[in-house]
């Protein structure tokens, strides 16, 4: 009976915390929640070209080639921000099971919005794994969820990385990975499951979640050296499992070999102390600047853990240095008496200092010449979410047992913390989206360009361009961004969404390309065709000379 009871108990709270995780979401993102294939989240430069790969693959897309632009080389789909994971599945129901490109955006938008509740359903899930009630789970399970730095990346363009459910669904695993004496599999194959689908779709992605299970694993692996059995090497196994799959499936399907080799931006897009502990816009941002002004931070490294982070760090250091001066070594390392939560930390730590290019910034900037295969992850920054979710997990499990501490000598004490918390957690969470939609002009959310195309066509018809005598479409001014080697410091979106409209319509490809890790070679064969006279056009050899190519200027 009691057994049922709890059974019951759990199932209602989970119910509790999806309804309420819906309701925030509509709160905050409005009328796009509700019709998702009627609009896009934003049409900046990059959020128009993901949503441009991505729908353009789903309708004409075949293989693992994406091939909308850089013609006549085209690119592994792999390689660019179309979502190759969400792109091949899609296309694959478009072409073999029932037509959907008409929704193709609507599903996109949907992938991103109805995974929220997945979110604070997996925080759920690890408060209650670590024994914090009811109550408290469901509470700050939503705090977290909506505190993530995840959330601005779908409302700046950055759709692969807005997957806030990804990281907080492998601290569950990892978890109760550990725990698992017969069920090891299971977990495992989870695991494995996110990081290879979410690896082959982003990049960032891909190394970010191997390196928190390998990280997570390995200090696990360090602690419990004297255990037997080999439940202990799984976490690491199946991280190296994983990457290796990753790599050798990119790898592999490569068959680009001058890419450029050090991007640049590695000790530029770094986090800071600022852009994990202090606020950078709303409310108590301008109470702080006010008072002592805050430095500018990087948005690419923003993790921010909220105010009571920071207040929760100086209690962190003030009883570190306790254990110090007690020589309680042990409790130095190992603050909590929950290993699991200890273990998370830890991994978190070393994460971040990773995620704020330390030490590399430290004047050993050379020792990325050695290991050229970080440089491709330009934004170090990034990698600062894990430790967001590994100190958020480590702040609510302490302030849960401070709570009950305090409730049991003082009741009424111990309310009014919950209260200010609350307060402060609430205060975060409003200015974080009001910082969130700043690009949607207050959620004026543009409308979705590749359904209504009646416009497009009349123009093309009534300036006489019949589509089919195209090879392929050529943006001027030179439009290739995203390349390191070859560029414009502008990036024209006006041209890029014409240019996209059209491909789209036509299913013509672009010589132009907005790719970040496009063959050098072959963007300057795309840059020659309309170079000085004297300079020689090998492209012209590689496309066809019978069928025009279409040059639209801005």
């Amino acid at each position: 009976m009691i057994s049922l009871h709890k059974k019951y108990s759990h199932s209602i709270s989970i119910a509790i915390v999806v309804l309420l995780t819906v309701m925030i979401e509509y709160i905050l993102f409005g009328k796009i929640f509700l019709h998702p294939n009627e609009y896009c989240f934003v049409l900046n430069p990059d959020g128009t070209q993901i949503y441009f790969d991505y729908a353009y693959y789903v309708k004409f897309g075949n293989g693992t080639l994406l091939t909308n632009q850089n013609y006549p080389f085209y690119e592994l789909i792999f390689m660019t921000d179309a979502q190759a994971s969400m792109s091949l599945l899609f296309s694959f129901i478009n072409h073999h099971i029932f037509p959907i490109e008409n929704y193709s955006i609507g599903i996109f938008n949907g992938m991103l919005l109805y995974s929220i509740p997945l979110c604070s359903y997996f925080l759920f899930k690890i408060f209650r794994h670590i024994n914090i009630n009811y109550f408290f789970s469901i509470l700050f399970a939503l705090f977290v969820c909506f505190l993530s730095p995840q959330l601005v990346r779908m409302t700046a363009g950055h759709y692969g990385l807005g997957y806030v459910f990804f990281f907080p669904a492998l601290i569950y695993l990892m978890f109760k990975l550990t725990d698992a004496q017969n069920n090891s599999l299971k977990y495992v194959a989870g695991i494995m499951l996110l990081l290879l689908f979410f690896g082959l779709n982003n990049g960032h992605m891909s190394l970010a979640g191997c390196l928190q299970v390998f990280v997570f694993g390995g200090v696990w692996l360090l602690i419990n050296k004297k255990q037997k059995g080999l439940t202990k090497y799984l976490p690491v196994l199946t991280a190296i499992f994983s990457f290796v799959m990753l790599f050798l499936i990119i790898r592999g399907l490569d068959f680009v070999h001058d890419r450029e080799k050090f991007p640049w931006g590695f000790l530029i897009f770094h986090a800071q102390f600022e852009s994990i502990f202090l606020p950078s816009s709303g409310i108590l941002y301008d109470f702080i600047n006010n008072l002592t002004p805050i430095i500018h931070v990087n948005g690419e490294g923003e993790a921010y853990v909220g105010i009571i982070g920071f207040f929760f760090l100086g209690f962190s250091l003030y009883r570190l240095v306790i254990f110090i001066k007690r020589k309680k070594l042990n409790r130095i390392l190992f603050p909590l008496l929950n290993k699991k939560v200890n273990v998370l930390l830890l991994a978190g730590i070393s994460i971040l200092m990773y995620a704020m290019a330390i030490p590399f910034r430290w004047g050993l900037q050379f020792v990325l010449g050695y290991i050229p295969f970080l440089n491709q992850f330009r934004c170090p920054g990034r990698f600062s979410w894990i430790f967001f979710y590994a100190f958020s997990i480590y702040m609510v499990y302490y302030l849960y047992i401070i709570f009950r501490r305090v409730h049991a000598k003082q009741k009424y004490f111990s309310y009014i913390i919950i209260v200010v918390v609350v307060m402060f957690y609430s205060l975060d969470i409003y200015s974080l989206s009001k910082h969130n939609f700043k690009y949607d002009e207050g959620k004026n959310y543009a409308a979705n360009p590749f359904i209504k195309q009646q416009a497009l066509l009349f123009f093309l018809k009534s300036n006489g361009i019949d589509t089919s005598h195209y090879q392929a479409v050529y943006g001027l001014p030179l439009c290739n961004a995203w390349s390191g080697k070859f560029g414009k410091d502008i990036d024209p979106n006006a041209l890029v969404r014409r240019m996209a409209a059209i491909s789209y319509c036509s299913g013509i490809p672009w010589i132009n390309a907005k790719l970040s890790r496009i063959s050098v070679s072959q963007i300057l064969e795309s840059a020659q065709l309309v170079s000085n006279q004297l300079i020689e056009k090998e492209i012209l050899h590689k496309i066809s000379l019978h069928k025009n190519i279409l040059f639209i200027h801005q």
